[in-house]
């Protein structure tokens, strides 16, 4: 790990303009690892912001931070001696990261609001099984930062407050620098835009259709591709319907029963659960102009297989 300089600034008080640098926040959608955006959105981001305001979660979690600072230092008892600091990389301006606090060892530290219901996607305390797009962000501020520890305090509702521990890896920092160099490179600053790889990015390029045809003898690869697609779908709904056929016999075997066990182990549930849903047609009926007032027209694709 070598010893570099930074420039380094107080994200708190510094307005921040990210279409200057990949933050950490960037780092697993580049990597295709994000539950929330694309790497192509994160191009259009750089190439042309959105203005949209940070949403009800993001606010509070951001306006938790501090009490939940003071909560790590009583709970660890390790002492935070700066918060929201961002770093720029020495050697590549475009790469920044913003970093929740720091310890007096020099350790970074991650503070993540999570609501109980990913509770799931977190591992053992103490150990570094966090989710891989919080990983991702981890590593991108080791990177940046070139420090070999990480602190992640992970409150999950207000009385589970989780401690992980993910140590520096420089094979997988080595790998994503490359990956985030090559994108700013080939990517952002020639303001070519990425081809989609994902169905949400065709979705997002190719949102409304112009009524247009594509001849298919322009395009030879396509009539294989079609051919593929096809077989593709058959292969799937053989597939679905033995699924369908074989949960049906497990399901004519437990008749009202809610769980089949094994050696005393659960082998495949199958429990009552309620749920609340909005009665759209009888609210219709009740209240037909608050229906139509609050009823907007939603345009979209429909892929289909001739």
């Amino acid at each position: 790990m070598s010893k570099s300089r930074f420039i380094i600034e107080d994200a708190m008080t510094t307005p921040e303009d990210r279409t200057k640098f990949i933050g950490g926040s960037d780092a697993a959608a580049i990597l295709g690892l994000s539950k929330w955006r694309t790497r192509l959105q994160v191009w259009q981001d750089k190439i042309e912001p959105r203005t949209e305001q940070a949403t009800e979660v993001q606010t509070r979690g951001k306006k938790l931070e501090p009490f939940l600072a003071q909560q790590f230092m009583e709970d660890t008892g390790l002492k935070l001696i700066a918060a929201s600091m961002r770093y720029i990389d020495p050697e590549h301006s475009f790469l920044a990261a913003e970093i929740d606090a720091e310890t007096q060892a020099g350790e970074n530290v991650e503070i993540k609001t999570v609501h109980p219901l990913a509770a799931q996607d977190w591992g053992e305390p103490g150990t570094d099984d966090i989710p891989i797009y919080y990983a991702a962000q981890v590593m991108h501020g080791l990177m940046v930062t070139c420090r070999p520890v990480t602190i992640v305090y992970a409150a999950i509702g207000f009385d589970d407050r989780r401690v992980y521990r993910v140590e520096r890896d420089d094979e997988t920092i080595a790998a994503m620098r490359a990956k985030e160099v090559e994108f700013w490179i080939k990517y952002v600053m020639p303001r070519i835009q990425p081809e989609p790889v994902t169905a949400e990015e065709v979705m997002l390029l190719y949102r409304k259709d112009a009524g247009t045809i594509v001849n298919a003898d322009e395009f030879p690869d396509i009539l294989d591709l079609c051919a593929r697609l096809r077989m593709a779908k058959r292969t799937a709904k053989a597939a679905s319907d033995e699924l369908e056929q074989l949960e049906n016999a497990v399901k004519l075997v437990m008749r009202d029963a809610s769980t089949i066990v094994s050696a005393g182990q659960p082998l495949i549930t199958w429990k009552g659960q309620s749920a609340r849903r909005f009665d759209q047609k009888a609210f219709g009926v009740a209240h037909p102009d608050l229906l139509e007032h609050f009823t907007k027209l939603a345009e979209y694709r429909v892929f289909r297989i001739k």
